[in-house]
């Protein structure tokens, strides 16, 4: 037997040692302390044996102490990503009742691909949970746990009147990445990049924290315009020239924005815009629309498609590139 052979064997059984030493040290019958850093070890040492790991660990997910209960659903969720299917006591502690362990376990099961088929039905039943955190997580979730069914995209448009703007945002997400819709994805985008009314200054953290969402995800909007305009501008004019005649002057006036924007930006979304001619239906908004921003903002159209894209407009848009400063706001 060659010496490597025997190295790496050395190492399989050390780490097989480690793992049920670890395993052992986080049972009830050990201090809270000794199974608190069992189970912090466990995130690593745990992957060597995924479904071992899991299974050995899921009943400490459903124990009084909320710090084992986070500790173990952090364990479990980090030792099985990318070796094994979601594990259930992940998506059951969707309906924990700390915010913390509710936050890991949402945000772990997003980074899995499979799911069990015990967890469909949870996953339904969090749609409709009183907790924000676990709604807006559930649109990804169900997405690929399920994928494209008649209820997921039922559940999901349900999900686009939601109370909560990251709710509705994720459902929008999700709905375009299963179906492929922009007539769909437009209107959102629109209502996210809309201008509004100067907003009044937050009072507390979480009228803060709510502004800085409202305004980074204004911002991921008007990325998602620009870069299904440098990829699919066709597909893109031609669903905001559908929000023309929209009700909300707002909606109006920023599908003329983005149009506008179009454009002037490239020599290949001019285009796609100026063969919809919307000429007529420009000039007639110029003069008759209710708002008087959206006649400017139809004039300012008119009259760019007439005279064509800027001279220095490149042929084609490149890559939108996020400054390093911007980034998502943290959680409450």
């Amino acid at each position: 037997m060659s010496i490597f052979l025997l190295i790496a064997l050395a190492v399989q059984v050390d780490a097989a040692d480690e793992l049920s030493s670890l395993l052992e040290q986080a049972k009830p019958t050990n201090s809270k302390g000794v199974r608190l850093a069992a189970l912090q070890k466990l995130k690593d040492v745990g992957k060597n044996d995924a479904k071992r790991t899991c299974a050995s660990l899921a009943a400490y997910a459903r124990e009084d102490d909320t710090e084992i209960r986070n500790a173990t659903v952090v364990a479990i969720g980090l030792s099985a990503v990318s070796r094994i299917a979601c594990p259930l006591a992940i998506i059951n502690a969707f309906n924990d009742d700390d915010a913390t362990v509710r936050t890991n376990a949402t945000s772990v099961a997003g980074l899995f691909k499979r799911f069990p088929k015990e967890a469909i039905p949870i996953l339904f039943a969090a749609a409709e949970s009183k907790h924000t955190g676990v709604r807006s997580s559930v649109p990804f979730v169900l997405g690929k746990a399920v994928g494209k069914t008649p209820k997921v995209l039922k559940t999901l448009k349900t999900m686009f009147a939601d109370s909560e703007w990251t709710v509705r945002n994720n459902a929008h997400v999700t709905h375009f990445r299963l179906t492929d819709n922009m007539a769909v994805l437009v209107p959102h985008l629109l209502r996210t990049t809309a201008d509004r009314k100067k907003p009044t200054e937050p009072e507390t953290n979480e009228q803060r924290i709510q502004r800085q969402y409202r305004e980074f995800y204004s911002l991921s909007g008007t990325i998602q315009v620009y870069e299904h305009s440098r990829l699919r501008p066709n597909d893109l004019a031609k669903a905001l020239a559908g929000n023309l005649a929209h009700a909300d002057p707002a909606i109006r006036q920023c599908a003329l924005r983005h149009l506008r924007a179009m454009c002037i930006g490239s020599k290949t979304t001019f285009r796609a815009v100026d063969r919809l001619k919307l000429h007529k239906k420009l000039e007639t908004m110029s003069k008759e629309d209710e708002s008087e921003k959206v006649q400017a903002w139809a004039a300012w159209l008119r009259d760019i498609l007439k005279e064509g894209p800027p001279k220095t407009a490149p042929e084609k848009l490149k890559p939108y590139e996020v400054p390093k400063e911007r980034a998502a706001p943290e959680k409450p």
